[in-house]
């Protein structure tokens, strides 16, 4: 609690112009989970202080620091990945539209493209991004739909992707499934014939 307290009066004590900064030079070399859920939280909390005007100037510090987050949170971690996430929902929120594009195409050219014979290739990068753009269709709705519509065909090629890959399992599943049913009735032939002789 006194953490979070501590927290929360240097986000209302500083001016975002002036920690936001910072926040993002410590944020570079921090990659402990602990460390930057810290840093995270000090970070919304400045961002919903920030009025538009503030904000607007200081997108590219918090998107490189959720960007950071993204690419050094583990798989078993969740937690940083979706308090950056709402980072980004809340500095987004007092954006323009037009502000608004440009953060995105940053974030899509950063998520890299599917490589169908790679799938694994940027994996971890396309589920930060994707999850990303779930909360934002779901948050911000039509407003989202602009930039949603220039990721729309990616979106359906990496569902393909994963249906085929899904299939591909099931198929391996099944035929080894079988193999093994195989292997059984063989020896219980041969041990029939043995048994005759």
């Amino acid at each position: 609690q006194a953490v979070k307290s501590l927290n929360a009066s240097l986000a209302t004590k500083i001016p975002p112009r002036q920690l936001i900064p910072r926040l993002s030079n410590v944020m570079r070399s921090c990659h402990d989970a602990g460390g930057m859920a810290v840093l995270l939280s000090i970070l919304y909390d400045s961002v919903k202080e920030a009025d538009r005007a503030e904000i607007a100037s200081m997108d590219q510090f918090v998107l490189d620091m959720c960007v950071h987050v993204f690419e050094n949170s583990r798989s078993d971690d969740e937690g940083n990945v979706e308090t950056a996430n709402q980072v980004l929902l809340s500095m987004i929120l007092k954006l323009s539209e037009l502000q608004l594009r440009p953060i995105f195409m940053k974030l899509r050219d950063w998520r890299g493209d599917l490589d169908k014979t790679a799938p694994d290739e940027n994996a971890d990068r396309r589920y930060a991004f994707w999850g990303l753009c779930s909360l934002l269709g779901y948050e911000l709705k039509s407003i989202f739909l602009p930039c949603l519509s220039t990721v729309f065909v990616d979106a359906v090629d990496e569902l393909a992707c994963a249906v085929s890959q899904l299939c591909t399992v099931l198929e391996k599943r099944l035929s080894g499934g079988k193999k093994k049913r195989r292997v059984a009735h063989d020896a219980s032939d041969n041990a029939a014939v043995f048994r005759s002789s």
